[in-house]
């Protein structure tokens, strides 16, 4: 039934011309407390219009025993009001009680969740204490394997130059012995050269100049245009620590390497016996060059060639 319904029946109610069936909803209407049908029908006569005679009378004081119909529909929608209230109150306090119970739940739940964020910040401030402790550790690792490395690199660097020092060492002895066996050798060569050479006629002795800005070395080379034998003699080379040289050949303007590099002696003095492959009529001259710059030291240049 809606509002509007009920509040069509409030004057049938107020006036008891209902049945029971068709009181109840105003009756459970006005006790769920609502004000505009309440504030109606205190505005409402109320009761059945009088049928029955006259009545004497009133006596003041029944007045003051018996109470009107009014007092009593006044009290029984105050009870009314009151009922509807009452359940009002009841309903707020089991919402009440389930608000507490969730506030209460929900304070648990937080308790929880603070004993579980204490565990959690003291097990990162132990990482945190294991983390540092663990970095120290590492820090004086490292140190102590810095301090162990860097004197180890100090023991090599040691040995390394005491090797190197038995190398170089080494190198010149081996130097100086290949030289002796050099000379040694050439010294054979020397001999059998200048006997093939002396011992047939038309020998020719070429005379080597110094080139400049060398003045002091000199030399010459004994040959024979038949032989493909030549001795070649050379003194006061410059015999920086190193300086090696090589021999030459004048070939119809271009030069020629003959034999392999040599070094002179101490005081530069060199004797090197000589195989000339090239015709002997095209040997133009023949040159004492320093071995990489390939700059001439000794040089000399034929006035005839053999069956010129």
């Amino acid at each position: 039934m809606t509002h509007d319904e009920l509040r069509s029946r409030l004057g049938a109610y107020a006036a008891a011309t209902l049945d029971t069936a068709e009181a109840e909803p105003v009756r459970a209407h006005l006790a769920d407390g609502c004000p505009a049908c309440l504030n109606e029908l205190y505005r409402l006569p109320v009761g059945l219009p009088a049928q029955a005679p006259a009545a004497p009378a009133p006596d003041p004081d029944a007045s003051r025993v018996r109470p009107t119909v009014w007092s009593i529909v006044s009290v029984l929608a105050l009870l009314m009001l009151a009922a509807g209230l009452s359940a009002g109150v009841r309903a707020f306090r089991r919402h009440d009680a389930t608000l507490r119970a969730q506030a209460e739940r929900a304070a648990a739940r937080a308790r929880v969740t603070a004993r579980e964020r204490d565990q959690l910040v003291r097990r990162v401030q132990a990482g945190e204490r294991e983390l540092w402790a663990a970095r120290a550790a590492a820090e004086r690792q490292a140190a102590e394997v810095s301090a162990t490395t860097q004197a180890r690199i100090g023991e090599l660097e040691r040995d390394l130059a005491v090797a190197e020092s038995r190398i170089d060492t080494l190198t010149h002895d081996v130097a100086r012995r290949e030289t002796e066996i050099d000379r040694l050798l050439a010294g054979v060569e020397e001999g059998r050269t200048l006997h093939e050479l002396l011992s047939s006629p038309g020998a020719e002795l070429l005379r080597l100049e110094p080139v400049a800005p060398y003045r002091d070395a000199r030399g010459h080379l004994l040959w024979h245009p038949g032989h493909a034998a030549a001795l070649l003699y050379a003194f006061d080379l410059p015999a920086n620590r190193g300086v090696r040289y090589r021999v030459h050949l004048l070939v119809d303007g271009d030069r020629r390497p003959v034999g392999a590099a040599f070094s002179p002696g101490p005081r530069g003095d060199v004797a090197l016996a000589l195989r000339i492959d090239a015709p002997a009529a095209r040997v133009r001259g023949v040159e004492i060059v320093l071995d990489h710059a390939g700059e001439p030291v000794l040089a000399g240049q034929l006035t005839r060639a053999a069956g010129g």
